[in-house]
């Protein structure tokens, strides 16, 4: 999973926290963007993986106190039993 997560990201991506849950099989995914796109990206290259199911985008915010004006960000991804 974290593998998965991480291998995903690229260099438009910093992650800042993974939060599993096991019982509900979720990862919360919390991370900063240099762009909204980038972070679409993302969140298509995780669906991609053969261990993540969706991946729901929960809150993104444009960081003002950022002069490079990134985007903080948090998703929510299901993961797949595996065999």
């Amino acid at each position: 999973l974290f593998k998965a997560v991480e291998s995903s990201s690229g260099s438009q991506v910093q992650l800042l926290a993974l939060e599993p849950d096991l019982d509900k099989k979720q990862v919360q995914i919390t991370g900063e963007a240099n762009s909204y796109k980038s972070i679409m990206k993302y969140i298509t290259k995780l669906e991609q993986q053969e261990v993540l199911g969706t991946v729901y985008l929960q809150n993104h915010e444009v960081r003002q106190d950022d002069p490079e004006q990134a985007v903080k960000f948090s998703l929510l991804a299901n993961w797949k039993d595996m065999p």
